[in-house]
């Protein structure tokens, strides 16, 4: 019977803990609401009269990045910014705009970001495949 009891307790216990786990991975709607989302047009435009202000993410991999990239791009792959955001302090109050091949990758950069103090968090929609789709120029390190 205390063996069962314990178990149980365990089990409340680890279910408790995991659900407000959320709430230290994923931003709350107050930071959500700071995201602004543009297209690669706007992006575009935007990308034309870049400036210190802004600063334009690629969080592909350094592979992807090197087959062909937005200009003005840099290039800090996602799993080194989930695990650390030094490279980035330097950029808090910027306008950052991150995108990554298809969405996913972004997002939970974006989401990093946010839950690190960062305000400034501009989303491109349909990210690089969009880009290419609207045939946009693409860079290619020489």
């Amino acid at each position: 019977m205390k063996n069962k009891v314990a178990f149980l307790s365990l089990i409340f216990i680890s279910v408790i803990a995991l659900s407000n786990m959320d709430s230290f991975k994923n931003p709350n709607n107050d930071q959500l609401s700071k995201i602004k989302v543009i297209s690669v047009i706007e992006l575009n435009n935007i990308n034309q009269k870049i400036n210190s202000n802004n600063l334009l993410l690629d969080v592909r991999t350094e592979e992807e990045f090197n087959l062909g990239h937005i200009p003005n791009a840099i290039n800090i792959p996602h799993e080194l910014l989930l695990n650390n955001l030094t490279t980035l302090n330097k950029h808090k109050e910027k306008n950052i705009y991150v995108y990554c091949r298809s969405g996913p990758r972004a997002s939970l950069v974006i989401n990093k970001l946010l839950s690190n103090g960062f305000n400034n968090i501009i989303d491109v929609e349909g990210d690089f495949l969009s880009w290419v789709n609207a045939e946009l120029p693409i860079e290619k390190p020489e």
